[in-house]
């Protein structure tokens, strides 16, 4: 026999839920990281979504891999398998179900003996996974703004303070405080803008402002949607283009793109929190050749 018995015991019901835990784990992970390639923006709810599916999804996963191998990842980390009463695979079916819980549960869950390090390894590995799900917005904020981070030759490394955010600029911004009227809300907006010229047709530029509180119940989704119709509906002579729901960074953020006379604007708005970031660049059709604009918009990092 392959097995030998008298080295194996029936594993710790402790052992086999953190074995679940960390299966259930690595699946979520796999999920979730992949849904950040994309093409489109995945709202927090489809994430809540997954978490009330995931033991579902996982059920055929874990009968393949049990049929397969006679474990799982999180069973291997803490020497768990399950195998027939002569130490064979379960066939597909049998395994499925077992996990599905549907009747009686056909075969035998063994453990093998191991070491108290290895006991302490796999508890480590399980808390490093579930720290790293609870974290993951934040670890993968850090890791985008570096890889989409590119130094531009001549360009400079501006910091704003008062609007939290640094990006690359091709020289020293201007300035300005603007209002923006909203005559659904019979209010004004004050906002502030800064714009760095590439050239004398080329420019980019970066304005902030802080949305009541109480905007945000309408959703990112709306708020986004309505900025850019107040945007398009204030710049005289603009058509809409294109425009796209997508993601900077962790956060929720809408693509456009505009024709303004002859001049065309493309740009993103971002939505932090109640802080509403937009980013432009305008330029005449046939300067586009020179535009930096994916380099611009992905140096763009929120601070703090």
């Amino acid at each position: 026999m392959k097995t030998m018995f008298f080295l194996d015991k029936v594993p710790a019901r402790w052992a086999r839920c953190c074995a679940q835990i960390v299966d259930y784990l690595f699946l979520y992970l796999a999920v979730s990281l992949s849904s950040l390639f994309l093409p489109f923006y995945v709202d927090d709810l489809a994430y809540l979504g997954l978490v009330i599916v995931l033991p579902f999804l996982w059920m055929p996963i874990e009968a393949f891999l049990l049929s397969k191998y006679k474990t799982t990842p999180g069973k291997k980390i803490f020497g768990i398998r399950v195998e027939d009463h002569l130490a064979g695979k379960l066939p597909f079916w049998i395994a499925l179900k077992r996990t599905c819980f549907w009747g009686r549960r056909p075969g035998l869950i063994r453990q093998t003996c191991i070491s108290g390090i290895r006991s302490c390894m796999s508890l480590v590995a399980l808390v490093f996974l579930m720290s790293f799900c609870f974290f993951e917005q934040e670890i993968v904020m850090v890791t985008t703004g570096w890889e989409n981070y590119r130094t531009i030759d001549g360009w400079i490394d501006y910091t704003s303070t008062e609007g939290n955010f640094k990006v690359l600029f091709p020289d020293d911004p201007y300035i300005e405080s603007k209002m923006l009227p909203v005559p659904s809300q019979h209010r004004d907006l004050q906002y502030q803008e800064l714009t760095s010229y590439q050239g004398k047709k080329v420019y980019y530029s970066i304005s902030y402002m802080g949305l009541p509180r109480k905007w945000k119940l309408a959703g990112s989704h709306r708020l986004l949607q309505g900025a850019l119709d107040l945007i398009v509906e204030h710049m005289p002579e603009a058509k809409l283009l294109c425009k796209n729901m997508t993601k900077h960074q962790t956060f929720r953020a809408l693509d456009f793109h505009l024709e303004q006379g002859e001049e065309e604007v493309q740009g993103r708005l971002i939505l932090v929190g109640t802080t509403l970031y937009r980013l432009t660049v305008v330029y005449p059709p046939e300067l586009a050749h020179q535009l930096q604009h994916h380099a611009f918009l992905d140096s763009f990092e929120v601070q703090g």
